[in-house]
């Protein structure tokens, strides 16, 4: 059944039309979610079975023939990691022991604006990439950290 749900959303995202995902998840346990539309996605996973971890994870997907957006929220109680990408701007936290993050993306042809705010304890690795001669890719800049961490950045391209 989840399968073919993932097809449908597929067929959706990538047909001439439009599809909006909206979700909310309350729960203890174990949780993984991964959301997918071109260059924007994100993943998110936590808990362990057995322990009394708190989840709480939402989402706004929306997808059109020229442009997508992405918004998502993960609070994480006990281990996990959380990624998200523009495509330009990737998040990537890990070994994670309690989060509170939201991410925000609109994408189209002519702009992509992303921002992400996190806290929490764990690896952090953010990077900022345009492209570059030839159309390989440029890093503007980029973060590598293990701790505790509060992070709040945004990147705007436009062609």
């Amino acid at each position: 059944m989840l399968l073919a749900f993932a097809a449908l959303l597929l067929d959706c995202i990538t047909a001439e039309g439009t599809v909006e995902l909206k979700e909310d998840f309350l729960g203890h346990g174990e949780f993984q979610s991964f959301t997918d539309s071109g260059p924007l996605f994100d993943r998110a996973q936590g808990g362990n079975l057995g322990e009394q971890s708190s989840i709480i994870y939402g989402r706004i997907l929306s997808s059109e023939p020229n442009s997508s957006s992405l918004f998502s929220g993960f609070i994480l109680e006990g281990p996990g990691s959380y990624a998200v990408s523009s495509g330009q701007h990737f998040l990537q936290l890990s070994e994670l022991q309690g989060l509170n993050a939201t991410a925000n993306i609109k994408a189209s042809s002519e702009e992509v604006y992303s921002r992400y705010s996190a806290e929490g304890s764990g690896g952090v690795r953010e990077r900022f990439l345009i492209e570059g001669v030839k159309g390989r890719p440029l890093e503007l800049g980029s973060i590598y950290h293990t701790g505790i961490f509060e992070i709040n950045s945004s990147l705007l391209w436009r062609a």
